[in-house]
């Protein structure tokens, strides 16, 4: 029978797992204020504008009557009483601070602390699940605790009810993000709402902390050590809609391309697609 990590102690005490990311996951906001509206609008519509640059498209935004725009991790909306922000993933984590400490209200604030496991066997949804499962909350039902398990990936651990002010999650972030991150990430995840979301927004501190803090209320402690003095956050950063596009060109068209070409020519391919290098000037009388 494997023995059970004790309350407090992390599964691999000899050796703390690596932090490959620490910071807001999500952050969602309100502005009322007409000063603090026009703050909000610029600066959302500049990281929108950059999104934009680097090759992520932009499209429209509605919901509950605010209108404006998305792109890739923000939405942006206005209507009459003031302006609606929502940023999520890379986007959160680079300009979640920024955005609340210049809003009046956030009603959903997700923190998290991605790690990185050399022994990938391992399923910290299942160690968590053993340890957290004999807090009186959990084992007299007051709090609900649940592990899901898939054939595709790990077991992903939830704590509390998604409707209630603190959401625990603990996933293997590798299979969640297709591979984007790599093999043996885990995410230990906290989501916020109501006054616990306007609490840690208004008095941002270490993210790491706070995640560390929240699950040792219920016994686990996070298998990692205090960041280094130096320390870079080594997110993926996401692939962009050109890029995407440019995959789709180089798997699904090119093949369909070169049977066109082998038929008829590359010449007459490339008049059709409108590539010729050199287009004839018009003539001047």
């Amino acid at each position: 029978m494997r023995a059970l990590p004790q309350p407090g102690t992390p599964a691999s005490m000899q050796k703390p797992l690596p932090i490959l990311s620490t910071g807001i996951d999500w952050i969602t906001t309100t502005t009322k204020s007409n000063v603090r509206n026009l703050i909000v609008s610029r600066i959302t519509e500049y990281w929108i504008a950059q999104a934009k640059t680097a090759g992520h498209d932009v499209h429209d935004f509605a919901w509950q009557g605010y209108v404006g725009s998305r792109t890739e991790g923000i939405s942006f909306g206005e209507r009459a009483d003031g302006t609606l922000v929502r940023l999520s993933g890379e986007a959160a984590r680079m300009h979640g601070a920024i955005l609340a400490g210049r809003v009046d209200h956030v009603s959903r604030l997700d923190l998290q602390i991605t790690v990185q496991d050399e022994n990938i066997s391992r399923d910290w949804s299942e160690i968590a699940a053993d340890v957290m499962s004999t807090d009186r909350r959990v084992s007299d039902g007051t709090t609900a605790l649940s592990v899901i398990s898939s054939n595709r990936s790990k077991s992903s651990l939830y704590l509390g009810r998604r409707i209630s002010e603190r959401y625990y999650r603990i996933y293997d972030k590798h299979a969640e993000s297709k591979g984007a991150w790599p093999e043996g990430s885990w995410r230990f995840e906290v989501e916020y709402k109501g006054k616990r979301a306007e609490h840690w927004a208004s008095e941002p501190g270490d993210t790491r902390q706070i995640v560390t803090d929240a699950f040792r209320d219920y016994g686990f402690a996070l298998p990692t050590a205090p960041l280094p003095r130096v320390w870079h956050d080594v997110s993926p950063r996401p692939i962009t809609t050109d890029e995407r596009r440019l995959h789709y060109l180089g798997t699904c068209v090119r093949p369909m391309v070169q049977k066109l070409v082998e038929a008829y020519g590359p010449q007459l391919i490339r008049d059709v697609l409108d590539l010729n290098d050199e287009k004839e000037a018009p003539e001047v009388e």
